[in-house]
């Protein structure tokens, strides 16, 4: 796994964000803690990856497990907030805004 420089954290999302090897992709590592949920209207299609954790992402009513080893894609205006722990460790893939 190749490690990129911290490019900007936003404390609103809870997301830190990383520079990757391509400006037509945004990579970030959610920062989930008890209590409050990670919650987010996507731009674009998004991947997150469930790397460590038990994480759950919810959506339109319908939830599904987000935890290591899982990959959920989330299409273009969808609206989810992912819930976990602090020990939850989740990167997204996604498109900046233009």
């Amino acid at each position: 796994l190749h490690s990129f420089p911290t490019r900007r954290s936003s404390d609103l999302n809870n997301e830190i964000f990383y520079d990757a090897p391509a400006d037509e992709f945004l990579v970030s590592q959610l920062l989930l803690k008890d209590g409050m949920p990670y919650k987010q209207t996507s731009y674009s299609v998004e991947i997150l990856m469930g790397i460590t954790g038990n994480a759950t992402i919810t959506s339109d009513g319908i939830s599904l497990p987000l935890g290591q080893g899982k990959s959920i894609v989330v299409f273009a205006d969808a609206t989810y907030e992912i819930t976990g722990t602090e020990t939850d460790v989740i990167f997204k893939t996604a498109v900046p805004h233009k």
